[in-house]
């Protein structure tokens, strides 16, 4: 089966508490929501050190990844590949033919 990814604001969201263990991601209100094609942008600003983290949501060579960056020290802290049950269990994807 082939699946593309399909993310609203609150699913990218609930994703990235799953991979930040100690919780420093503001209100999801306070997040910005960006999408093109098969690629998910989340911006906030860290409620700690006020910089700028970029979450993108993409895949790599058809396996999916999640990359948080700090934009203002321009470095990525966690950079993880997703699992497609995961994912499948948050209706994160969405089957398509062919």
């Amino acid at each position: 089966m082939s699946y593309k990814l399909k993310l609203s604001k609150s699913k990218l969201y609930a994703l990235m508490c799953d991979h930040v263990k100690e919780c420093n991601l503001p209100p999801l209100r306070k997040c910005d929501f960006h999408h093109l094609g098969r690629t998910y942008w989340m911006y906030y600003c860290h409620p700690v050190s006020s910089d700028l983290i970029r979450v993108t949501v993409t895949t790599v060579l058809g396996t999916p990844m999640i990359r948080f960056r700090n934009e203002d020290e321009a470095t990525d802290f966690i950079q993880e590949y997703l699992t497609i049950d995961s994912l499948l269990k948050g209706n994160m994807l969405e089957e398509v033919s062919g």
